[in-house]
């Protein structure tokens, strides 16, 4: 083809990309038509140019016949065909974006946690990366169905989800999001959900071309990742409120292209974006948004609208967004997206990464095979002991332990500890540093760097205040990130550096050494942010500084008002003070002074006397009640504990402050129990008069004779599930009396301890004293239910003679002989969880009284709310404190019988007693309340856990498990019913 050919060929192109307009998008058609006009210009050039020589390097020149480069001539000479040029450029652009991305996500942050930075070949992710599980279980065969391609969505989930007599295992992370393909994945600080995302996203980048088989994983799907981090100051900025709302999706999408635009350019090396404009007008993307909890509050609605946005744009794409457990709660939920929450590290994990974790440093040459073998047995055993479990759990922190284990330094069992360690690790890395090296430091910033007094205050200023930067939430800059001017501020302070160019100095030198703080954006060498890239490690140091100052109460109270982001940080300052700095003066006069005087009003005194309870369990009750001071030791701790109850009951804070809050009264002693009752309760707090309300039925709620609905009406409750069906009138026509609370592990321990009781698993005894007793059997129950009897009936004669009022009626059924401690049939659990149908007045003539508690499908109305639950959505992960959930409780008052954990009946299943179950209409007298049927015969458990959906926490719900068996949601109540109806069938 001739040079005229080529350039008429090239202005069709032209005219042809032209005439796409309004078809394609525009960015698409200037790309191809800037290439093109490029190649159009240069061949004008060259016919403009005739037969010249090219002379030097570089010249160009063509000839009738061929082309000279640099003096040689080319016979032959093609001009190339600018549309597979740019598809070759595309390509190539693809190509080292895949790899980059793969490189980058296998890369592990240990510099950060304090690993070697040195020229040896370092430890890659797939070395020591160990399957993350989630919270949600499901049957051992689903999982192999799920493996073998059998079952590819939520919904062929065992039906309705409730576990059943069949082997249940978690579900691992990995089939959650194949099954899910919109997810969200939450998790505990350092729980992995980073690490995990960028798994995912190396193993798609890997699946890309399809060259490779890649379990789960789809070819074709481009992988993107973006830190919300960096994109909330977009977000941010976007005049939303001066734009009409049509326009919202768009401007929303269009700072997420930018974003990813910027990335794409980063990664590949190139300005030819093609492949991903076409991966996103496809909607054949892989994209993960990691760390919700990292942008400002105020942002987080305009996450959730982007994340909307996105997936209405892209409904074949696959998406995923990682926040902690405590930041995915009001506005910032994502409505219609599962939300997984990961589960800690068990034993056998902790194991296989200790095994992998030196396994790879063998692999690197950092140690042989026998030093090896020998570190991984005494690792494992330290990691496991008592006194590190917990924290083993925490991938992050069992990274942590493995590298300050291999440097040989002893574990210690306090996290802060760990940390302070782990600090240090890192300084010690700043200051290695080689004579002639680049990066070889002034002799000025030598002296600051091995200054101890001065650079490890520096540091915890600097996390503080970039920890200000992300609890402002007014979006001006990166969340959690501090601008370049700022920590120069913080720098060229006279006690740190005290000078500006030191100062420089220090932040140019620690960005290129990867460690403790980075650098993000700007220009090369130079950049304009600065942040800890563990965020755990900026809360540590930003706790280490509120500590360390003068007016260390002004300072905790008033970040009591800014919101829970504040919390890890008050409590890892108030440990780093007790076990690092050993002020144990210190902090009881912080604690004294954050826990107010009644009356309790606003979030902020409410969250300070929160902190107040976290730091008095730290230092443990028989210690503080020791001090003498005035309104100081049993004073202070009296107050203390009746504000917690008080939070507790007034459902103040967020649940899982409310979570907190329970775990430190557990471990301050929880005053609404008595030990002397067994551990019964015997007040409980009434934050409507202000005052304690002694408990004089022991805890136990009367539910009056009558009526009440039972079962779900698939017309009023769309989650009404078969099993449930009809819904019907039963009659209970005897009053009785159920627990308020489920069964605790004090109580539990204090029945195994007046009997000697040793068939049940230790696992029961783990929990805080006020959380509800799990891993128990119904056989286990029904024992304690039995021994109970026996307690209740050898003080009823005693409690007669003082009992009045509602207590009278209590004392004498259980006097009387005719009543007896047991589980609740499922009719009984489930009239006290809805309420019952008051009847016509008979007294008086012509007069109908309407339902008084219709069937609400919660014990509290038929809208789920996750304030009034310990559910999956509220995302604690394990049980809470009970009566925590005060807005929860059903009509009569009895809670946590939504949520928290799932409770033995004694009602029966069936199937193996000649009919396949016992349906409804619930008859009591068909055989369903035998208590002597064999152990191979399902007993129904009621209300659901802190594991499961919220559809299965309502009120009709029914569960069923075989009687010896148990599970870390299993748990009971008791109640007090008529001989006559525990024994019937």
């Amino acid at each position: 083809m001739s040079q005229d050919d080529e350039i008429e060929r090239l202005k069709q192109a032209i005219a042809a990309q032209e005439a796409l307009r309004g078809i394609l998008p525009d960015e698409q058609i200037e790309a191809a038509l800037q290439a093109l006009r490029a190649q159009l210009a240069r061949y004008e050039a060259e016919v403009q140019g005739g037969g010249a020589i090219a002379q030097g390097p570089g010249a160009v020149a063509v000839g009738e016949h061929g082309r000279y480069v640099e003096g040689n001539y080319i016979e032959h000479y093609h001009a190339p065909d600018p549309q597979a040029q740019a598809a070759r450029e595309a390509e190539d652009a693809l190509q080292t974006y895949l790899e980059r991305l793969q490189r980058e996500c296998r890369i592990l942050p240990l510099a950060a946690l304090g690993g070697d930075e040195t020229g040896e070949e370092e430890v890659t992710l797939d070395q020591v990366y160990i399957a993350l599980d989630t919270r949600q279980e499901i049957f051992e065969d689903e999982l192999q169905a799920i493996r073998e391609g059998k079952i590819t969505h939520l919904r062929e989930l065992h039906n309705d989800d409730i576990p059943a007599a069949r082997i249940v295992v978690p579900l691992p992370a990995l089939e959650a999001v194949a099954l899910a393909r919109q997810a969200v994945i939450l998790g505990d600080p350092g729980a992995g959900k980073s690490t995990f995302v960028k798994k995912l996203l190396e193993m798609q980048a890997q699946a890309h071309g399809g060259g490779a088989s890649v379990p789960y994983m789809e070819a074709g799907l481009l992988p993107l990742l973006v830190v919300l981090r960096g994109l909330a100051p977009a977000l941010q900025a976007l005049p939303l409120e001066e734009t009409p709302q049509s326009r919202h999706a768009h401007m929303l999408l269009g700072a997420l292209e930018a974003y990813l635009v910027e990335e794409w350019q980063r990664l590949s090396n190139s300005d030819n974006i093609q492949p991903l404009r076409e991966a996103l007008r496809k909607g054949d993307v892989f994209l993960v948004l990691d760390g919700l909890d990292e942008v400002p509050q105020p942002v987080r609605p305009r996450v959730r609208r982007l994340v909307h946005a996105f997936r209405q744009a892209y409904p074949r794409s696959r998406l995923l967004l990682t926040s902690r457990i405590r930041s995915y709660t009001g506005q910032a939920v994502m409505e219609g997206l599962p939300a997984f929450t990961l589960r800690p590290f068990d034993k056998d994990k902790v194991r296989a990464f200790v095994q992998a974790w030196y396994n790879a440093q063998q692999a690197v040459g950092r140690v042989t095979r026998e030093q090896a073998k020998d570190r991984i047995a005494d690792l494992q055993q330290a990691a496991l002991s008592p006194d590190l479990r917990e924290l083993a759990a925490n991938p992050m922190m069992l990274t942590t332990m493995a590298i300050i284990h291999q440097k040989e330094t002893g574990l210690p069992k306090e996290r802060v500890k760990l940390y302070d360690l782990a600090v240090d690790v890192l300084v010690r890395r700043w200051q290695k540093w080689k004579v002639g090296d680049k990066l070889s430091p002034s002799d000025a910033l030598r002296a600051f760097l091995q200054d101890d007094t001065r650079l490890r205050p520096a540091l915890e200023e600097l996390a503080y205040r970039a920890h200000r930067q992300g609890s402002r939430g007014d979006g001006q800059e990166h969340a959690a990130d501090l601008p370049r001017g700022a920590a120069l501020e913080i720098l060229e302070k006279l006690a740190y550096a005290g000078d500006a160019g030191v100062a420089a100095e220090f932040l140019d030198y620690v960005d290129q050494r990867a460690g403790l703080l980075v650098g993000r954006g700007g220009e090369e060498g130079k950049p304009a942010m600065y942040a800890f890239p563990h965020r755990t490690f900026q809360e540590y140091l930003a706790g280490c500084y509120l500590v360390g100052q003068r007016e260390r109460l002004r300072a905790f109270f008033h970040h009591a008002g800014e919101g829970d982001m504040w919390d890890v940080a008050a409590v890892l300052g108030a440990e780093e003070l007790y076990y690092n700095r050993r002020g144990f003066h210190e902090l009881l006069n912080l604690a004294y002074g954050l826990c107010p005087a009644d009356p309790l009003a606003d979030e902020q005194t409410w969250r300070a006397l929160l902190w107040s309870g976290q730091m008095a369990a730290i230092v443990g009750a028989a210690r503080i009640a020791q001090d003498d001071v005035p309104n100081g030791g049993e004073a202070y701790l009296e107050r203390l504990r009746r504000g917690l109850v008080a939070l507790l009951a007034a459902g103040a804070l967020s649940p899982l402050e409310r979570a907190e809050a329970g775990r430190a009264l557990a471990a301050l002693g929880d005053p609404r129990f008595d030990p002397e009752r067994s551990y019964l309760p015997a007040r409980r707090w009434a934050p409507q008069e202000g005052r304690w309300v002694p408990e004089t039925t022991w805890g136990f709620v009367r539910i009056p004779a009558g009526l009440f609905l039972m079962g779900s009406d698939p017309q009023c409750d769309p989650e009404a599930a078969e099993r449930e069906q009809p819904q019907h009138e039963v009659n209970l026509p005897y009053d009785y009396w159920i627990a308020r609370y489920p069964v605790t592990v004090a109580q539990w321990r204090a029945f195994v301890e007046a009997t000697g009781y040793d068939d049940f698993g230790q696992d029961a005894l783990r929990a805080p004293d006020n959380h509800p007793v799990r891993w128990v059997t119904w056989y286990n129950a029904l024992d304690y239910a039995r021994w109970l009897d026996g307690v209740l009936k050898a003080v009823a004669g005693r409690m007669l003679q003082d009992a009045a009022g509602a207590a009278l009626p209590f004392w004498e059924a259980v006097a009387s002989g005719k009543y007896q401690v047991t589980l609740p049939s499922e009719a009984e659990w489930e009239k006290a969880a809805r309420g019952g149908l008051q009847l016509p007045n008979p007294s008086i003539p012509n007069t109908s009284i309407p339902n008084s508690f219709p069937a609400r499908i919660y014990p509290w109305g038929d809208a789920f709310d996750l304030d009034r639950a310990n559910t999956e959505k509220t995302g604690l992960g394990t049980t809470s404190a009970v009566g925590a959930f005060p807005r929860g409780a059903s009509p009569y008052g009895v809670l946590d019988l939504s949520g928290n954990v799932w409770e033995w009946t004694r009602s029966l299943w069936g199937e193996d007693l000649g009919k396949p179950d016992y349906g409804y209409p619930y008859d009591p007298t068909d055989g369903r309340e035998n208590l002597g049927v064999p152990s191979d015969v399902l007993r129904v458990l009621r209300g659901g856990s802190f594991d499961v959906n919220p559809r299965f926490a309502r009120a009709a719900v029914r569960n069923w498990f075989f009687p010896d068996g148990r599970s870390e949601d299993f748990g009971f109540r008791v109640v007090v019913v008529p001989v006559s109806a525990a024994s019937e069938g």
